[in-house]
């Protein structure tokens, strides 16, 4: 185990576009490793896939079962703004943003899946792409967050 923590650090430390999971930055935790389980926690997001494997354990396989369940009463205070998908999270009024806008959504208009609630968000104001006011009204209406920088965004 101590040869794969190091592993696992060192290709970290080499990959540019590597994130941590929500709440696990600080601590730079990235993987647990129990008796007969190893939980590696990275990214975190809706478009972070993760399959059941027949050889899995009992109590990864009923966590990976309950998450459909629970996702919808995960929800994002926002702080700051930076460690909260604006895409898949749950931290607006209305769900998480992926159920209205589709990735040709957002390659037509030159964004990633990988924006962050404060990338959309300046000098108080979304910005939007402009052609979205109307194919998206409940998006585009939606109330900006007020952005702290002092307080990181948090589930609640």
């Amino acid at each position: 185990m101590e040869v794969f923590s190091l592993i696992l650090q060192r290709e970290i430390n080499r990959e540019p576009l590597f994130q941590y999971h929500f709440g696990c930055k600080n601590l730079k935790v990235s993987h647990v490793c129990f008796a007969d389980d190893l939980l590696v926690m990275c990214h975190g997001d809706a478009t972070s896939e993760i399959s059941v494997d027949k050889e899995d354990s009992w109590g990864w396989k009923n966590l990976l079962e309950i998450r459909d369940q629970i996702k919808d009463y995960v929800v994002y205070k926002i702080g700051d703004g930076n460690s909260t998908s604006l895409w898949f999270d749950n931290w607006s009024e209305i769900g998480p943003l992926f159920h209205y806008i589709t990735y040709k959504d957002l390659y037509d208009e030159i964004l990633t899946s990988c924006l962050k609630v404060s990338d959309m968000i300046r000098e108080g104001e979304w910005k939007w792409p402009s052609e979205w006011h109307h194919k998206f009204p409940m998006i585009t209406c939606l109330d900006v967050p007020a952005i702290n920088t002092n307080i990181e965004d948090k589930i609640v």
